[in-house]
């Protein structure tokens, strides 16, 4: 159950000394040979002092300093490359042997092996070469370019997980001297192997040249020359060999017979690749072309291009933008794709096409390569670029002669899995960024004080305040509505401290476990038995956390430990940061809509200390209102007319009654309304049986989607996760276990929610959920007492922080929340205007086919620099 694509290529350019007066070429004769035995690694092997010397400066042309190049300096010439590719591309097809013929060759061999000429030549020749290569002088300069090759070089020969390599070496005559800079630049900028050669004994000659490239590109072209002309002075070999495995292997059992259309008139069997999943398509409307771009890794992908007009018009028009575009607008798309089985060798003489791309000098007598040897009358002769190309699923056939053996390491799963939730699940709404539970959609909590009516505490002592807002006018910002003072002291802890930027990560985990035991302590209600609990652990860690801002001594400690702080690890002044921080981090604006708050309603004759106000502003961006709460039907208006706005219609009633003798309302709210990332199609919803129990089920409208979703199977507790994202921050996790909900509610924790988040991954599921609308309340005065959190309900409370009058008490902790899950929000939001849309495309039913079953063109490239290995196009698979 492997794909792997084994690309080699070898170039040669060929120099003989000019025997002549003039121009009369010395062509090169046939003749045989020893092998010698050559170098591994760079500047090794056979060689003599005029090799590649060491500490010899380089004159890559007068003038040019050498300069270190940046760590990305091969992205300079990238553009040059790539438009290089293209014209190379298109002076191949145009050649008389590559009519209805295949085209494979690697543009960034050949480009690598004249710019390392370019280091010896001079005058017109160099500018022939450099210019033609693309680059201009009044841009970049001849050294710039060598460190760029060089950068292209360490970057494409690091270890990976595909196996890449790109090298050169010279083999020189042993009568003939090359300059040290030149032997010394090539082997600094181009990493050049050298070695010496006997070029008179021809076919050792041959021989020695040959076993070099063949050992470089493990087998594929063992004979990059077929003869040897006695009279040359160097040959200068460029290589480059590819092998990778599919990041989506092929599965051989899914490969079949099938039919290539060649034209109108001609078709050929082929054996045909075929697989269904997701693949980074796109479709170029504007020259009528599917793009289908397969991955080896996150740096090597082999793109190909499926024109529906014809091969012949899409090799008129394309060109680098069309690259850059494709690589921009590919989407991960469901598509069952077929790409034939390939095995081609191809032979070139760029001789014949290098001087219709204007390099025509370094062909003539009049060739200046001074600056390889004192020698002035070198000439090039041949230059010869040899490729193959092998695609299959497994590479078998053609790792064979390498021994090299492929293990399957990946399983593609024939008949797409279910993932039915249809039995009792829990629900997570997860920030990824902060790794905070529980994000719910929208929620109130409200924390309720009243003055004790006791012998013991003989009443309120009331006290005018001035500036008092009036029935439903809300405060908005900082500042505005009741009693925020500016410039007090926090006596929240000595002093204030800066916070650092991710200082909400300090509290994640106490968070994540107060969220755990308030679930299992709701879970525990009578009146939860049997029933949906949903609740934001969040607005209750807030609303605590604030009120805890006024509480002291005994109080104190309560809320401060139930929250599961401990004083000896975290201040409370850090606790209050922390919550500023997580309240700025998901008050920002994003593509969800993502509100938290908080808010106080005081009584007009409550007086308030000003460092409470301070500290709820500071840290809680608290608004604040004055309230007349003897007006009860008026005080429960403006309440809930406000926890009502910013819950966007979703809470309209927190508070059912107020008791007049109430002094304070601390109301917390969050609000969420996100779209999915991978929306459900409407049309794919129907009514399905959802199994309460053992003995009892109920019909539902189920949503149904086919696609790669984030999922794990956690062994340890039987239990399968969803993970549905509504963006790069905010996803869903839903948790469905095998064994029944109670056996989970028992173990889960923290620390399985850390292990999903982390070992979740991407697989082709067919996910099933039911729709949701609930609605709950909890008075979590019956919850807090049994999670240690006692004393804020009694007459022992002290919460003298908030006010010098010390009888205070908290009366009631009312939580209300609702939730809605569908496709697009039409149905569950009619009654609350809450939309959701639909974001993305649907995938077409069926599955659609992307089947390249007539000539294509493709190309292999480094995503890092941007290099073009390897491009071509095929016409007939069968042709070897």
């Amino acid at each position: 159950m492997r794909v792997f694509l084994v690309f080699c290529v070898a170039l040669l350019v060929l120099l003989s000394a000019v025997q002549c007066d003039h121009h009369d070429l010395h062509l090169p004769h046939t003749g045989r040979g020893h092998l010698h035995r050559h170098g591994h690694g760079r500047g090794s092997g056979h060689t003599k002092d005029h090799t590649l010397g060491r500490g010899h400066s380089h004159s890559h042309g007068k003038g040019h300093e050498h300069h270190d190049h940046g760590k990305n300096s091969s992205l300079v010439i990238f553009r040059e490359n790539i438009d290089f590719a293209f014209r190379l591309y298109q002076h191949i097809s145009a050649l008389p042997d590559s009519q209805s013929e295949n085209v494979f060759f690697s543009p960034l061999s050949v480009s690598v092996a004249l710019s390392a000429l370019s280091l010896g030549a001079r005058g017109k020749t160099h500018q022939q070469l450099f210019e033609g290569l693309g680059f201009n002088a009044t841009d970049i300069t001849p050294e710039e370019v060598s460190q760029a090759f060089q950068q292209i070089h360490e970057n494409l020969n690091k270890k990976t997980d595909v196996d890449l390599s790109l090298g050169n070496a010279l083999f020189i005559n042993e009568t003939f001297k090359p300059r040290p800079e030149f032997l010394e630049s090539m082997k600094r900028y181009y990493h050049s192997d050298g070695f010496s050669v006997d070029f008179n004994k021809a076919e050792e000659a041959k021989e020695q040249i040959n076993k070099y490239v063949e050992e470089k590109t493990k087998g594929k072209i063992p004979d990059i020359v077929n003869d040897v002309d006695p009279g040359t002075v160097m040959y200068l070999i460029n290589y480059i060999y590819f092998k990778g495995k599919w990041a989506i292997p092929f599965d051989p059992d899914n490969t079949q017979e099938d039919t290539f259309h060649i034209d109108e008139n001609t078709s050929v069997p082929v054996q045909m690749m075929i697989e269904e999943d997701n693949f980074h398509v796109c479709y170029d409307e504007d020259i009528s072309t599917h793009v289908l771009q397969l991955h080896y890794n996150e740096s090597v992908a082999m793109v190909l291009a499926l024109p529906e007009k014809g091969l012949k018009h899409l090799e008129e028009v394309v060109c680098r933008d069309h690259l850059r575009k494709w690589l921009r607008s590919v989407e991960e798309t469901k598509y069952k794709v077929h790409v034939p089985k390939l095995s081609i060798e191809t032979s070139y003489q760029l001789k014949d096409v290098l001087p219709e791309m204007g390099i025509t000098e370094m062909f003539l007598d009049t060739a200046d390569f001074s600056g390889i040897s004192e020698k002035g009358n070198l000439i090039v002769s041949k230059v010869i670029h040899k490729a193959t190309l092998d695609v299959d699923e497994a590479g078998a056939t053609a790792a064979a002669a390498t021994g090299m053996e492929i293990t399957p390491r990946g399983q593609i799963l024939r008949s797409t899995p279910e993932l039915k939730f249809d039995r009792p699940f829990m629900v997570f709404l997860l920030n990824l960024s902060k790794m905070r539970a529980l994000l719910i959609l929208s929620v109130a909590l409200l924390a309720f004080l009243s003055a004790v009516q006791s012998d013991r505490h003989t009443g309120r002592t009331p006290h005018p305040r001035p500036d008092r807002g009036q029935g439903h006018g809300h405060g908005h910002g900082h500042g505005h509505g009741h009693g925020h003072g500016h410039g007090h002291g926090h006596s929240h802890g000595e002093g204030h401290h800066d916070y650092d930027k991710n200082s909400s990560l300090v509290i994640h985990h106490e968070n994540m476990d107060f969220a755990f035991s308030l679930y299992k302590h709701i879970s525990a209600l009578p009146d939860s038995q049997s029933k949906n609990v949903f609740f934001s652990p969040l607005s209750v860690s807030v609303a605590l956390s604030a009120l805890s801002l006024g509480a002291r001594g005994k109080t104190h400690q309560q809320l401060f430990e139930g929250l599961g702080f401990n004083a000896t690890d975290i201040t409370p002044e850090e606790v209050s940061q922390a919550f500023q921080q997580i309240h700025e981090n998901l008050n920002k604006k994003t593509d969800v809509d993502l509100s938290l708050g908080n808010a106080l309603f005081i009584n007009e004759n409550f007086k308030l200390r000003p460092e409470f106000l301070e500290g709820m502003k500071r840290y809680y961006h608290s608004e604040g209102f004055s309230t007349d709460f003897t007006k009860t039907e008026e005080a429960k208006e403006q309440i809930n007319k406000y926890v009502e706005e910013k819950t966007k219609g979703k809470i309209p009633d927190i508070v059912n009654d107020v008791d007049p003798g109430t002094v304070m309302y601390l109301i917390n709210y969050i609000y969420f309304k996100g779209k999915w990332a991978i929306p459900f199609d409407p049309d794919n919803t129907k009514e399905d049986t959802f199994h309460v129990d053992e003995n009892t089920s109920v019909p539902v409208q189920m949503m149904t989607e086919e696609d790669r979703f984030h999922v794990f199977h956690d062994e340890d507790i039987s239990t399968h996760v969803l993970q549905l994202h509504y963006n790069e921050s905010v996803s869903m996790m839903l948790i469905l276990p095998e064994k029944g909900l109670q056996g989970l509610e028992e173990v889960v924790c923290r620390v399985h929610v850390r292990k999903w988040v982390h070992a979740v991954k991407p697989r082709k599921y067919k996910v099933y959920i039911p729709k949701l609308s609930v609605k709950t309340s909890y008075d979590l005065k019956d919850v807090l007492p049994g999670m240690g959190m006692t004393d804020i309900f009694q007459d022992t409370a002290d919460l003298s922080g908030i006010s010098e009058t010390r009888n205070l008490v908290v009366n009631k902790v009312i939580h209300k929340a609702t939730l809605d899950v569908d496709e697009t929000g039409s149905t569950a939001a009619a009654a609350t205007g809450v939309e959701i849309m639909v974001t993305s495309i649907q995938f077409p039913q069926p599955t659609p086919e992307l089947k390249f079953d007539h000539p294509f063109m493709f190309l292999v490239f480094n995503r890092e620099t941007l290099s073009i290995l390897f491009m071509g196009k095929i016409v007939n698979p069968n042709q070897k």
